[in-house]
């Protein structure tokens, strides 16, 4: 394997497991993401765009035909892996012109300069970062008068779960307690293995608390759309789902499995789940927010 760090490594391998299935579920629901980001992110020709945590540039290739000739996109990323992948596709887009990269944090975007840019955009960001009222603060920075930002995050899902719900640890259903009682030990393990490794930056806030932090960074209007979803977990086969990690901080279960479970356990607990993910018996329920943030002044039409 490439020497990748793990946020290429997530995002090139385990985000899907190597299944296409997953992968096309996956990138269906990416695409729907990116597009209502950009829709009302208003991107106009000749404008700049700022998009924090690029990765391989799924967002910011979206907006660069947005932007038109004149217009350029800055993918910022702490990944240079990752960097590295995206200014090769920009290559090969023939839209290297219109592009720049740069290494950078969310919390420090020191390499842009102050009022330089028109939209920030980010998907599933400041999940991952500890100081997300600093990162806030670094996008109202950045943003020219009247600016915006748009970003996508993950809120706070546990809200979401009925007492009577558990999470195995494989896949994103939920199942009801009995209805994993032969293996329910071996799940409560599974999950509960996670709390050993160190997750300190992967803070997940709620909208409320997103609402108040951008207030106290500056910007001058916010309209937030709280998307929550419940249905039934897509189906997949195990095996798949055993080498897909949720996020770029978790190993994946088989990985887990190998540390904390005998031959014998890992068998019987996957024998008895793979008739319940693969038939999507679990219910999967999604909690984010959108957020569109203007720096003053605040455009006549602003939503």
């Amino acid at each position: 394997m490439p020497d990748y760090d793990k946020w290429s490594r997530w995002l090139l391998e385990t985000r899907f497991g190597g299944d296409e299935k997953i992968a096309e579920l996956g990138l269906r629901m990416l695409t729907q993401l990116r597009d209502t980001l950009l829709e009302k992110a208003s991107l106009m020709g000749g404008q700049v765009l700022l998009d924090v945590g690029a990765g391989d540039g799924f967002i910011a290739f979206g907006a660069v035909e947005k932007l038109g000739p004149r217009g350029r996109v800055i993918l910022a990323d702490i990944s240079r892996s990752l960097l590295d992948r995206a200014r090769e596709a920009a290559d090969k887009m023939g839209v290297t012109d219109r592009c720049e990269f740069i290494e950078a944090s969310a919390e420090n975007l020191s390499a842009i300069a102050t009022e330089s840019i028109n939209v920030v955009t980010t998907r599933s960001v400041l999940i991952y970062v500890e100081d997300k009222l600093r990162a806030l603060k670094e996008f109202y920075r950045v943003l020219k008068p009247g600016g915006r930002t748009a970003l996508f995050e993950t809120v706070n899902r546990k809200e979401q779960w009925r007492p009577s719900e558990i999470w195995p640890g494989v896949g994103v259903g939920l199942y009801r307690v009995e209805e994993i009682e032969p293996v329910r030990d071996l799940a409560v393990r599974l999950v509960s293995s996670l709390g050993s490794i160190p997750l300190k930056t992967m803070t997940s806030a709620g909208h409320t608390e997103y609402l108040h932090m951008c207030e106290d960074a500056g910007f001058a209007a916010t309209y937030m759309d709280l998307y929550i979803a419940s249905g039934p977990a897509p189906p997949a086969k195990i095996e798949s789902l055993l080498k897909v990690s949720p996020n770029p901080l978790w190993p994946t279960p088989s990985e887990l499995m190998d540390k904390i479970f005998s031959a014998e356990e890992r068998t019987h607990f996957i024998e008895y789940m793979r008739p319940l993910v693969e038939s999507g018996k679990g219910i999967a329920r999604l909690s984010s927010v959108f957020i569109w943030a203007f720096k003053a002044p605040i455009p006549e039409k602003p939503w």
